[in-house]
């Protein structure tokens, strides 16, 4: 009885220690699950949600411009006839305009360059199409520099010196007749020339001797009355020159019927102006030259300078 007894009270011991360690684990396990629904309220669960992106130009960043590519000799295309076209409409260009950049258009690019300052390379780079296509872009006046032979002194007859005479005479540094022959006479008023206009004293009437001697920033010789001739008395005109005595001349050409060649008395000797005087003196039976001297002005006005 004893035995059995003892052996009851064992086992009675074994089941609450049993029950014990049961209770345990199930009140931990409810403890850890309170810990996790607790955090998970806490911390939500990351979603995924689809989202769109508007792709809008940053006003901070810097917007590109198209950049002129550079014409030069062999160029050719559409870009090529605008550039001719807008250096005929400023003078400098006068043959045919046919996309095609040939040595006519680098002589053309060299002139505007150089009468706008800048620099003469004969291509049309960024800076010279910006100002050529402005508002800013200067006209051509007178004879390109390069259009100019340079004349030295010789025993032959050659027609360009006639020109040249006729304005040394109008400035006061030549006297006697334009012949032709750039002679001892004609070599000394072209060294006067350039003496007094700040040149070279050479003697020879090179392209830049002759640009500032037609034009109207030409200094006459010391004493000279050539630059106070008024408007109405007798002025040799010729390519270039400017004034009230170009005007004058302009005008009478229109009432002599050739408006076509004139179409406006503007005062500037350009193209207009030199073919009409020629187209008026092969009509009249005088010698063509394009200048406007005492027998063409005498003819036309009806004067005896």
């Amino acid at each position: 009885m004893r035995k059995n007894g003892g052996a009851s009270y064992l086992g009675l011991a074994v089941i609450i220690l049993l029950v014990i360690a049961i209770l345990y684990v199930g009140i931990s396990a409810l403890q850890d699950q309170r810990v996790y629904q607790r955090e998970a309220a806490i911390t939500p669960t990351p979603s995924i949600t689809p989202r769109t992106v508007r792709i809008t130009e940053d006003p901070a960043l810097p917007t590109s411009t198209p950049t002129p590519c550079i014409l030069q000799k062999n160029s050719i295309g559409i870009e090529v006839k605008q550039l001719q076209q807008r250096l005929k409409d400023l003078g400098y260009y006068t043959i045919r305009v046919d996309g095609i950049f040939g040595s006519g258009t680098q002589r053309a690019v060299r002139w505007f360059q150089s009468v706008n300052g800048l620099s003469v390379t004969g291509k049309a780079d960024n800076a010279t199409q910006q100002l050529l296509y402005s508002a800013q872009a200067k006209a051509a006046s007178g004879y390109s520099p390069e259009s100019y032979d340079t004349l030295s002194r010789s025993n032959r007859y050659k027609a360009a010196v006639v020109p040249l005479q006729r304005r040394l005479k109008a400035l006061g540094y030549l006297s006697g007749s334009a012949d032709g022959y750039f002679g001892s006479n004609t070599y000394r008023a072209v060294r006067n020339f350039q003496s007094r206009n700040g040149l070279a004293v050479t003697g020879v009437a090179d392209p830049g001797t002759q640009q500032l001697l037609y034009s109207s920033s030409a200094r006459p010789a010391s004493g000279s009355s050539s630059s106070s001739s008024s408007s109405t008395g007798y002025r040799l005109l010729y390519w270039g020159c400017k004034g009230d005595a170009v005007k004058r001349l302009q005008q009478a050409l229109i009432d002599a019927g050739y408006k076509s060649y004139v179409r406006s008395a503007d005062g500037i000797y350009g193209q207009w102006t030199y073919d009409a005087v020629r187209a008026y003196q092969k009509d009249v039976g005088l010698s063509v030259d394009g200048i406007a001297g005492k027998n063409t002005q005498n003819k036309l006005y009806g004067t005896k300078y």
